[in-house]
């Protein structure tokens, strides 16, 4: 996924994925919430600047 300008610095790209029945989409276009959401960051290491880090966090959508 491409970043918009003003990013935050070191930020080298940036994804975002949603859960619905098991199976990962990069879209939403579904009536109602996912069952949960995946944020994958690549940074730029400032002290290692050859070098990338990169992370992923799941967050469970809970709705009542």
């Amino acid at each position: 996924m491409a970043l918009p300008p003003g990013r935050a610095p070191g930020v080298l790209a940036m994804a975002i994925e949603y859960l619905k029945d098991g199976e990962w989409g990069r879209t939403w276009d579904r009536a109602g919430a996912p069952d949960a959401v995946r944020v994958s960051l690549t940074l730029r290491d400032r002290n290692r600047p050859d070098e990338q880090i990169a992370r992923r966090a799941v967050f469970a959508v809970q709705v009542d």
